[in-house]
């Protein structure tokens, strides 16, 4: 009992400390009014998952005031790398279920105002991603000053008694058009993302012998995953077992607040006689976890939960991190903990990754 409360409250603690860290994260910034004027001070930046229509600015006086994309024609961040501009667009969305043969796919249209990122911009073209309201990356071309969506619509279509899913992939032909001065482009095999996008770009530009520059960090798959090694202490009533081992894991593309699966895999240290006997122990230490980062610092703290063959389903526990190579993390297992039987770990993770995160 007593190991149960001190891990408890270890984890009240790190839990409010990292919400606190979590709740606000103020970048350096350079706003870009609509008459010109430019504003320098910070922005709470939160890596939306949906486009934003209001920013939140502090001046250099420390006042903070809420921007909205109508007032702010701009604004750029150097850590993140990141340009953002005010658009106005008319997003349609498409209907989830199955729709009637005859009858629209679009149930509703939304003109809006928002802030969309800039991937690459050039005297010809620009190239922006915004996530609407769904969650759902869409991308925007600007070129000759008229601003083009990429249209991607997916919906499923009733056909007599069947349906059939309905991918219309326009902007294959759409960017065949728009960039029409570099016959040799080839979009069939093209990907709605924005690694696949900017590419396409990149050679587009190099055909036009025309400057870019792209706006936005980009990652690929060889970022996002890291293997390292791992060390977890496993407290077990009145025995512990301490376990070496690997571990692999795989971010989501987003550079901060990323969604990661991480896979342990260990062996124990010591002679058998020194490990515990219980059914829910033994040589072989495995666990399996979905997790998220927060923050936009070099530390980064982290919530996780998973399974393992040490504290059992709903192994959940939190942690902090720095630039995501070094882990340090503790967790408890729930399924355990409400049947009274505690079983709490410790562990240690060096990830080494590619780049600096």
């Amino acid at each position: 009992m007593e190991r149960f409360i001190k891990s408890s409250c270890l984890l009240c603690l790190v839990l409010c400390g990292f919400t606190g860290l979590a709740q606000q994260q103020w970048k350096v910034a350079k706003l870009v009014t609509i008459n010109s004027d430019t504003l320098k001070g910070q922005i709470n930046y939160e890596d939306w998952d949906q486009s934003p229509a209001t920013i939140q600015f502090k001046n250099e006086e420390g006042n903070v005031t809420s921007k909205s994309a109508q007032e702010i024609k701009s604004f750029s961040l150097q850590e993140p790398l990141k340009a953002f501009e005010s658009k106005k667009i008319t997003l349609n969305y498409y209907n989830k279920g199955i729709v009637p043969e005859g009858a629209s796919p679009i149930v509703k249209t939304d003109s809006v105002t928002l802030f969309l990122e800039v991937l690459l911009n050039s005297s010809r073209v620009t190239l922006y991603e915004c996530m609407d309201e769904n969650k759902q990356t869409r991308f925007f071309l600007r070129k000759d000053d008229k601003l083009h969506e990429l249209r991607n619509s997916v919906y499923r279509l009733a056909k007599g008694e069947t349906s059939h899913m309905i991918k219309s992939e326009v902007y294959k032909s759409q960017l065949k058009q728009l960039l029409s001065e570099c016959p040799t482009l080839n979009t069939e095999r093209l990907k709605y993302s924005d690694k696949e996008l900017v590419d396409l770009l990149v050679k587009y530009h190099s055909y036009c012998k025309a400057d870019y520059s792209i706006e936005s960090h980009q990652e690929d798959l060889g970022q996002r995953f890291a293997v390292g090694g791992i060390y977890r202490y496993v407290d077990v009533g009145n025995n512990s077992v301490s376990f070496l081992g690997v571990n692999a894991l795989l971010f989501s593309k987003k550079k901060f607040n990323s969604i990661f699966v991480s896979i342990d895999l260990g062996y124990a240290i010591g002679s058998k006689e020194e490990i515990s006997t219980e059914d829910k122990m033994n040589l072989i230490c495995f666990g399996l976890y979905g997790g998220k980062y927060f923050g936009l610092g070099e530390w980064h703290p982290m919530i996780f939960t998973g399974i393992s063959n040490a504290n059992g389903a709903i192994d959940t526990g939190v942690g902090l991190s720095y630039q995501r190579l070094l882990a340090f993390s503790t967790s408890i297992g729930i399924i355990h903990l409400t049947k009274g039987d505690v079983v709490w770990s410790f562990q240690l993770r060096v990830t080494p990754f590619s780049g600096k995160h």
